[in-house]
């Protein structure tokens, strides 16, 4: 509760820079499951990168769902990252808000 003593509490609990470290991995992660997920898609995609009796058969062994799971994990973690960013930016703003008050004189009713 340092410097918030004329509220009583923090107006904005938690480490904005942990969730800061927290939007950036990621987003990291959301980026190279995108690339895993198209590489995944050009090598099944029969394209001219991998041909021979191993491209095919890893095809026909490859389940079908294999290759939309990581274009789904990069979805889910990249919205994770966009909430952060927008939860990680409103303590910061609160934190500023309660700063200035305290320093013009007090909590504004």
């Amino acid at each position: 509760m340092t410097g918030h003593a004329a509220l009583g509490f923090d107006p904005a609990p938690g480490n904005p820079a942990e969730v800061l470290a927290l939007t950036r991995k990621s987003s990291a992660s959301a980026a190279s499951l995108g690339e895993a997920s198209r590489a995944m898609k050009a090598l099944v995609s029969h394209g001219p990168d991998w041909q021979g009796e191993a491209a095919t058969a890893w095809r026909a062994a490859l389940s079908q769902d294999l290759p939309r799971c990581p274009g789904s994990a990069r979805t889910s973690l990249a919205e994770a990252a966009k909430h952060l960013t927008g939860w990680h930016e409103t303590p910061v703003a609160h934190r500023a808000l309660a700063a200035r008050r305290a320093l013009a004189g007090g909590v504004r009713r």
